[in-house]
C-alpha cells in the first residue's frame, strides 16, 4: 500500500533522493508521466506552496500525486463494492494504519538525519545552490504530506462508517507516529466539510423490553448485535422497536430480518461461527425455536435452495422486512 512512497524511499525511484540529473531528462519524464484523475469526490486537497528548486521536484510531485490518487481510487472502489460496511471500512483502515506507520517513521528519519528543514524553501535569503539538497527537502516533505493526505481522505470518504474512537486524527499521526508536535500548517485544506459522527454509545436498556425481546437481545449481544451497520443507522429507540417487532413475529419473519441485517454474515466473518452453531445461537435468541426451523428459513433465502418453500417461508418476507426497517427509520 502507498507503493510510490516505498519506491522513492528504497525502490525504483530512490535515485530521486540520491542523484541530480540534467533538467532535460526530467522535462522528458514530466512530459511522459501519466496523469491519474480522481474517481471520487475529494474532501481535501494538498496545499504545498513552496518554490520548486528543480524540474526533478516537479516530476517527483507528479508521480507522488499519480501514485496516491491511483491507490485511493482503488481502495475506495474496493470498499464500496457493492456497498461499504462498517466491517469493511474498519478492515481497510486497519491495513492503512499498519502501512503508514513504518513508512512515515522511515521518511521522518531521512528528514531528521539530513536536516531537511522545510522552512529553508520559503526563506527570502535562501539560494538553491545545492540542487540535490533543496530538491530533497521538497520531495521528502511533500511525500510526507501526501501519505497523511491518503489517510485523511480515505477517512473523509467513509466518515459515516468510522466511530469517533477509531478515527485516526492528524494529531495522532504527528504525536504518536512522527513523535512531534502538529505543525502550524499541515498543508491539507478542506474542500468540503467533513463530519465525523460520534459512535452510537447509548445502550439499549434490556429491562425496558418485552420478555422475548429481552431474551433475544441478551443472547445476541454476546456477538455485538447492535454494532451491525444497519442498526448503527438507527437510534437506540428504533433498535428497540425493530427487535420487539421481530420477536413478536414468527420465525420466518425473524430470519428474513436477521438476513437483511447481515447478522449471520457477521457471525461467520467476524467471529468464525460455523453454520450449525449460527442456527443454534439464533434458536436460543428466538426463545428456543427449533434449530432446524432456523436452518430451513435461512437456506430457503438462497436462490436454487432445495428447502421446501411451503414449509420454510422466510423468502416471502424479504421485501416486507426491508420496508419495515425503512418505516422504523423514518417514523420513530
Amino acid at each position: 500500500m502507498i507503493k510510490i512512497a516505498t519506491e522513492i524511499l528504497k525502490g525504483s525511484q530512490h535515485s530521486l533522493l540520491t542523484q541530480q540529473q540534467g533538467e532535460d531528462m526530467y522535462r522528458n519524464l514530466i512530459y511522459d508521466s501519466a496523469v491519474v484523475t480522481q474517481s471520487f469526490n475529494p474532501y481535501l486537497r494538498i496545499d504545498f506552496n513552496y518554490p520548486q528548486p528543480s524540474l526533478k521536484v516537479r516530476y517527483a510531485q507528479d508521480i507522488i500525486n499519480a501514485g496516491i490518487i491511483s491507490e485511493l481510487n482503488k481502495i475506495i472502489y474496493e470498499t464500496c463494492d457493492p456497498m461499504p460496511t462498517r466491517e469493511r471500512v474498519a478492515y481497510k483502515l486497519m491495513k492503512i494504519d499498519r502501512a503508514i506507520k513504518p513508512l512515515l517513521a522511515t521518511l521522518q528519519s531521512v528528514i531528521d538525519e539530513n536536516q531537511y528543514d522545510l522552512s529553508l524553501l520559503s526563506r527570502p535569503d535562501t539560494r538553491f545552490t545545492d540542487r540535490l539538497y533543496y530538491s530533497n527537502i521538497y520531495i521528502c516533505h511533500y511525500l510526507q504530506v501526501a501519505i497523511i493526505y491518503f489517510v485523511m481522505e480515505f477517512q473523509a470518504q467513509f466518515a459515516d462508517y468510522i466511530p469517533e474512537n477509531k478515527y485516526i486524527s492528524i494529531s495522532k499521526i504527528y504525536n504518536e507516529y512522527l513523535l512531534m508536535q502538529v505543525p502550524q500548517d499541515t498543508h491539507l485544506k478542506e474542500i468540503k466539510k467533513i463530519e465525523i459522527k460520534q459512535a452510537q454509545i447509548e445502550a439499549t436498556p434490556v429491562e425496558t423490553l418485552p420478555t422475548n425481546a429481552q431474551i433475544f437481545l441478551t443472547e445476541v449481544q454476546k456477538y455485538s448485535f447492535t454494532e451491525l451497520p444497519k442498526l448503527q443507522e438507527l437510534t437506540p429507540r428504533q433498535v428497540q422497536i425493530l427487535i420487539t417487532k421481530m420477536v413478536e413475529k414468527q420465525a420466518p419473519y425473524a430470519v428474513a430480518m436477521l438476513s437483511f441485517l447481515e447478522y449471520d454474515k457477521m457471525l461467520k466473518n467476524r467471529y468464525n461461527v460455523n453454520k450449525e452453531n449460527i442456527y443454534k445461537h439464533i434458536s436460543i435468541a428466538l426463545n428456543n425455536v427449533g434449530p432446524r426451523q432456523i436452518k430451513g428459513n435461512f437456506l430457503v433465502l438462497n436462490e436454487g435452495s432445495k428447502e421446501d418453500p411451503t414449509r420454510y417461508t422466510s423468502h416471502q418476507f424479504k421485501d416486507i422486512v426491508i420496508e419495515d426497517y425503512k418505516n422504523i427509520k423514518l417514523t420513530y
